[in-house]
């Protein structure tokens, strides 16, 4: 049973940890760079347009001090029109391989070369995260490709 001196010194330490939550709250501006080695499959429709589904993996180093390399699994559907545009949206997992509970998710909406980002989730010091950023394609190859990336991570 707690009595008074015990109750007093629960309410001193959940405020200390209120305030230590408050303190933890930030808005991070993250860059970086990536590679990525993906696979995708093709559903040819009759308007000569293809449903394109796709999974990628990789890494990507992000500006942290010191810097960051996280691994990346993502997976996506989207349309290829028969004039060669190209959309999609997808959806990825950036994960701290030092400590895999630190993670965050991205929803990915592409058009051409660039892609929207909406930061959707996370866990460990991402538990919460939101946020926007960019992803740029850099450079193709037969099976993955390089990319720059900008986020902006709020977490609570």
């Amino acid at each position: 049973m707690l009595d008074t001196k015990h109750l007093a010194r629960a309410a001193a330490l959940a405020i200390g940890l209120a305030g230590a939550q408050a303190a933890v709250a930030a808005s991070v501006t993250y860059s970086g760079s990536g590679n990525y080695r993906g696979d995708q499959d093709l559903m040819p429709l009759a308007s000569g347009d293809a449903v394109v589904l796709g999974t990628a993996q990789g890494v990507a180093a992000i500006s942290t001090t010191p810097p960051s390399i996280l691994e990346l699994r993502c997976s996506g559907m989207g349309i290829a029109t028969a004039q060669g545009e190209v959309g999609s949206v997808f959806y990825c997992t950036f994960v701290d391989p030092a400590s895999t509970m630190d993670a965050f998710d991205v929803k990915g909406i592409e058009r051409g070369d660039a892609s929207t980002l909406e930061v959707v989730g996370g866990s460990g010091r991402w538990a919460g995260a939101s946020g926007t950023g960019t992803l740029t394609r850099v450079q193709e190859w037969s099976d993955g490709g390089s990319f720059e990336i900008t986020l902006t991570i709020d977490t609570p």
